[in-house]
């Protein structure tokens, strides 16, 4: 796939089903719905195995924060909440009141530059391979 620079096309093409969630007890909201995307098995798995290099790359490169803690190796949703309630807890102690304000950014920010975001990936010293292959992949979107 890097050498000859490709990306399938037809590993692009997913298909959404819309599941009902079970025991929701009106189907009239939005919320009671769970979508599902179903792709190619070998995209998806290429795409894990280039997420897992790009990652550890970023994470000798030392260009993660230490903070962030999505998609990270050891960095789950537990870790998050706990780290969110030792900040809490430690203002407490000194006294101070907490306030919390909950965003849904990705909600917020949909999508992405591509352009800037290839740039950004060779700026951080990601192999070029894998840039040119991102970029294959995310052609048309």
């Amino acid at each position: 796939m890097f050498k000859l620079q490709i990306y399938p096309s037809h590993w692009a093409n997913t298909e959404t089903l819309v599941l009902k969630k079970p025991g929701k007890p009106d189907y009239m909201a939005p919320g009671a719905w769970r979508p599902i995307v179903l792709s190619d098995g070998y995209a998806r798995l290429l795409n894990a195995c280039v997420n897992k290099e790009v990652t550890v790359m970023g994470e000798r490169a030392g260009i993660i924060p230490k903070n962030h803690l999505g998609g990270r190796a050891g960095h789950n949703t537990t870790d998050a909440i706990l780290h969110l309630v030792k900040i809490v807890k430690d203002e407490w102690r000194k006294g101070n009141v907490v306030s919390l304000l909950s965003l849904d950014v990705k909600g917020a920010f949909p999508s992405t530059a591509i352009n800037r975001l290839l740039h950004n990936m060779r700026m951080c010293g990601i192999l070029v391979e894998i840039t040119k292959w991102m970029e294959k992949r995310l052609a048309g979107r």
